[in-house]
């Protein structure tokens, strides 16, 4: 399981090190630096699709949008990344981040469709190559010991 703090960490000690490229360690980092904003405050969906029009990056948009209401409930936040180099949080372009940094962080293939769902504990709950059914997030979410919390309160 992938756990944020975990890369975040490995990825400022390469820069200190030298290990990488600086220009690739610095990348790393900000992308790690971004997933760590949302430790214990949010759940964060992370979608990677080699192009716009690949059929499952449209199905997974799709189950995004039609269960926007559940997402929200469960404190999602969603980044979609292309091979293409487009990167969005909740819809918006952020053009200063830099798709390929995020496929180097995640370890992902920038040829297949990944989907990636993080808790808010930072470590890594499903990552697969087919959309996440919107079913598979709410059981997901609704099983974790903070989760269960927030529905008691």
């Amino acid at each position: 399981m992938l756990r944020i703090r975990h890369l975040l960490t490995t990825a400022l000690a390469a820069l200190t090190l030298g290990s990488m490229p600086h220009a690739a360690q610095a990348s790393a980092a900000q992308v790690m630096q971004q997933m760590e904003k949302y430790l214990w405050t949010q759940r964060v969906l992370v979608v990677f699709a080699p192009q716009a029009e690949d059929a499952d990056y449209g199905t997974q948009r799709q189950m995004i949008a039609a269960n926007a209401a559940m997402l929200d409930e469960r404190d999602m936040v969603v980044w979609e990344v292309l091979a293409d180099g487009a990167v969005r949080h909740n819809g918006a372009a952020r053009p200063q981040l830099h798709a390929r940094d995020f496929y180097e962080a995640f370890g992902v293939d920038a040829a297949a469709f990944t989907a990636i769902l993080i808790g808010k504990d930072g470590e890594e709950k499903i990552r697969q190559s087919t959309p996440i059914n919107p079913d598979t997030l709410r059981r997901t979410i609704d099983a974790m010991p903070m989760r269960q919390r927030e529905m008691k309160n």
